[in-house]
């Protein structure tokens, strides 16, 4: 793998980060829960007993030195447990906790409760480093929240190096929209035709969001009618496009100014009515795909933003192979 590639992966995505210093026990509740763990009044030459298997003792000696020193994901574990601890004091001090990120992480927190057993956030959790398992869900939103304002703040502040040539280059926007289907375009029905008056007529009195929650036959209909990010790397014409809207759309959708709503666009997936919700900068650094789109082209600054804030507020790094982990990825950048 390559290094650029490595450290992409490894720079605290969404805070799923690769973690099991801060308790040790935490890696063991799901590895060796059928073993005998961590028997606090067991020891061998004065050294504590983690676990025993098969008749042998392991000391946490050793299984901390097996965890730390294991490259399985391509890097020591302990490293990047390190780093991510660091990341994560960095982060509580630089960035102020919002009601908005607590009432937004709350909600997220629940929504995953309802979706998943407790069982299974417990076990991804601790293994992240957050030890009181479910309990820590919010805090675990709420720190990605913190990482996405610190990256959005220093990206703003050099826009010229890391956004006015992708936004110059890309013209994105935000897009959402309210697709009223049709079965065969060139003869609609008499309700399909109704369904379409009756959402312009809705758009009257209601927000586009709600008119799209509850009258867009599209599946995004559940997101409000958010579709994400439109570029001109989704133009249907341009050679290697992936794109995921039709030709009609995204004429449509790349020709509205900041905030404008389309008339009714006309497919073979039957009538839209688009919503270009934002071009601003500021908007557009909060949606993920195109903060992938600037850290594909700047992989380490996730590091170097850290670093920066970390300096300022005074944070000493005394741990070496810590130290030595931030500079492999920074002086990676310049090669």
């Amino acid at each position: 793998m390559d290094k650029k590639e490595l450290f992409k992966k490894y720079w605290f995505v969404g805070l799923l980060a690769i973690v099991f210093l801060v308790f040790i026990g935490a890696y063991a509740y799901d590895s060796y829960q059928n073993r005998e763990i961590f028997v606090s009044n067991k020891q061998v030459d004065g050294k504590y007993i983690a676990y025993s298997i098969d008749d042998q003792d392991i000391t946490a000696d050793q299984l901390y030195e097996d965890l730390y020193n294991d490259e399985s994901q391509g890097l020591k574990a302990g490293v990047i447990a390190e780093y991510t601890q660091y990341q994560r004091a960095v982060l509580n001090k630089a960035v102020e906790t919002t009601e908005e990120m607590e009432n937004s992480a709350a909600y997220n927190a629940y929504y995953v409760l309802q979706s998943y057993t407790t069982e299974q956030i417990d076990s991804d959790l601790r293994s992240y480093g957050f030890i009181n398992g479910s309990d820590d869900l919010t805090e675990y939103y709420i720190l990605g929240y913190k990482q996405n304002q610190l990256m959005k703040d220093y990206y703003m502040a050099d826009y010229d190096k890391y956004l006015k040539s992708t936004i110059d280059e890309t013209n994105p926007r935000i897009i959402y929209q309210i697709l009223v289907t049709v079965a065969d375009i060139n003869n609609p029905t008499d309700e399909e035709k109704q369904k379409l008056a009756d959402v312009q007529e809705a758009l009257k009195t209601k927000d586009f969001q709600t008119v799209a929650y509850e009258m867009s036959d599209d599946g995004s209909a559940s997101s409000y009618g958010y579709l994400g990010i439109c570029d001109t790397s989704f133009d249907p014409e341009s050679e290697g496009s992936t794109t995921k809207y039709v030709k009609e759309f995204y004429d449509a959708a790349m020709s509205l100014e900041d905030g404008e709503v389309s008339d009714v666009v006309t497919s073979q997936y039957g009538y839209h009515i688009i919503w270009n919700y934002s071009n601003k900068v500021e908007d557009l650094l909060d949606v993920s795909d195109f903060i992938s789109t600037i850290e594909n082209n700047f992989p380490t600054t996730p590091v170097q933003a850290l670093q920066d804030k970390a300096s300022e507020l005074g944070f000493e790094i005394k741990e070496q192979n810590l130290i030595d982990y931030i500079n492999m990825v920074l002086e990676s950048e310049a090669e």
